[in-house]
């Protein structure tokens, strides 16, 4: 098991799996493992990366299309400012997730 699920409201629902996992042991172990497993998949360092790497799919899918606008000669204006701040944004926050993540690294050993 994951979790122990109830019906949202049903206070004697609850009660029992209160009382299911007070009365047997090996549940109780079960559930904390995987809360703690399912907890990891949470910290900053694993959060971190995926939102680089979203940040660097979001680039790349920035280039190809800035690359097909010149190749379809549309003229720069709101659009193509649009692009160069976000482009400017995400080379940022890339460039401020690094020691972070370095630091969250160092704590995790």
């Amino acid at each position: 098991h994951d979790a122990l699920l109830v019906p949202p409201g049903d206070h004697m629902a609850l009660a029992e799996g209160c009382r299911r996992v007070l009365d047997e042991p090996e549940l109780a172990r079960a559930l904390s493992e995987r809360g703690r497993e399912r907890a990891r998949e949470f910290s900053w360092c694993v959060v971190a990366t995926r939102l680089e790497e979203t940040y660097r799919e979001a680039m790349r899918h920035n280039r190809r299309r800035s690359r097909l606008d010149r190749s379809r000669a549309v003229r720069p204006g709101v659009e193509g400012a649009v692009k160069t701040s976000l482009g400017k944004l995400l080379t940022a926050s890339l460039k401020s997730l690094r020691p972070t993540r370095a630091e969250d690294g160092r704590r995790e050993r």
